[in-house]
Order: structure tokens, then C-alpha cells, then sequence
């Protein structure tokens, strides 16, 4: 072979690997880049979190709405509308049968604690108790404005 065939096949051939100038830049890249990484994997998953529980809390005043709505408007029988919510009634709710409790037990249920306040407003005629809170006054510390709306029935809470 002559030596300008030769230089041809070396210009073919793969150049040697040369050794990188910088060592370690991959190592640190690594360890720059995982924490923010790892911090916004925790952040997902605290999102996530934290949207679970907001929508177990709406669930739960749905389902003391429905509660309230499925109650008789008026009957000896016990508990009623117009005292489903009110510990303070004449005939109080049996125990663990009003409102409060029955949502409290749901959010139990559900790895939440209780809520601070519950408030049903109602406008079924002849029915009294048309805004109901348990407990009323709301606790210190129980820092929340109840809604008003026109729309009844309606039942909010504060957890």
C-alpha cells in the first residue's frame, strides 16, 4: 500500500477516543439537577393530595345536602327538617343522626377531620328552622363566613 492510500484509510477510520477535558461534569449535572427533580415530584403529589381532600370535603356537604333534602318537611317522626341540624330543639335529633354528626362521620370515613361548622338554610314553607348552625355560636378559631345565596336548600361547612 502506498503512503497516500494509507492517509486515505486513516481519514476513513474512526479517530481514537480522546479523554473528555472536563471530568465529572456529567456526575454534576446529575447532582444539580435531581433535587429539582425530586422537589417536583413532592410537589405533584402534595397537588395531588391536596385536590383529593378538596373534593372529599365538597362531596361531603353534597351528601349532608341530600340528607337534609331527603328529611320529611314535617312529621312527629324524628329527626325532621326543621330540626336535622339543631341540638337545641325542643326534640333534638337522636344521637349521631343529626346533620353535623352524619357529615362528620362521612369526612371520618374518608381520613378528614371533623368539620368546624355546619349550616343548613332551608325555605320549605310551614318548615321552622330555616337556617340551622351546629354548633352555634361557631367555635373560636372556626374562621368562616357563610355563604348567601338565594338558592335553598343550601348547606355549607367549614372544616
Amino acid at each position: 500500500m502506498s503512503v497516500q492510500h494509507r492517509r486515505r484509510l486513516q481519514g476513513i477510520r474512526r479517530p481514537a477516543r480522546r479523554h473528555s477535558l472536563r471530568p465529572g461534569v456529567v456526575t454534576l449535572e446529575v447532582i444539580l439537577f435531581l433535587p429539582i427533580l425530586f422537589i417536583g415530584l413532592l410537589a405533584v403529589v402534595e397537588f395531588a393530595i391536596i385536590m383529593q381532600a378538596s373534593k372529599q370535603v365538597s362531596y361531603a356537604s353534597r351528601f349532608g345536602a341530600k340528607i337534609a333534602s331527603e328529611a320529611p318537611r314535617a312529621s312527629s317522626s324524628n329527626p325532621y327538617l326543621g330540626n336535622i341540624n339543631d341540638p337545641t330543639a325542643t326534640t333534638p335529633p337522636p344521637a349521631g343522626e343529626s346533620l353535623k354528626e352524619r357529615v362528620d362521620q362521612y369526612l371520618a370515613n374518608h381520613g378528614l377531620t371533623a368539620s368546624c361548622q355546619v349550616v343548613l338554610e332551608h325555605n320549605a314553607s310551614g318548615v321552622a328552622g330555616a337556617t340551622q348552625s351546629n354548633p352555634d355560636p361557631a367555635p373560636a378559631g372556626c374562621d368562616c363566613e357563610v355563604p348567601t345565596t338565594a338558592l335553598r336548600p343550601a348547606m355549607s361547612m367549614c372544616v
